[in-house]
């Protein structure tokens, strides 16, 4: 959704969504600061993904994201 409003401009938009996103997922992942762009927080979920799996040995199904991703990120 952050993507589809980037492209209408609404880059104050943009920001709080990605606030939200940082308090709710990023942020207890443990990811440090909210990320500038979609990509940037794709790749830091992915990051902070993979350390908790391997933590807590548990592997999180990728079928959302195999769906989901290629819309997301040009």
């Amino acid at each position: 959704m952050a993507g589809v409003k980037l492209l209408g401009g609404r880059r104050d938009v943009v920001t709080l969504e990605l606030r939200k996103l940082h308090a709710h997922l990023l942020g207890p992942l443990g990811v440090a600061t909210v990320p500038s762009n979609l990509g940037h927080a794709v790749v830091e979920y992915q990051a902070a993904r993979d350390k908790h799996e391997k933590a807590f040995h548990f592997q999180v199904s990728r079928a959302a994201e195999t769906t989901v991703l290629p819309s997301l990120i040009p």
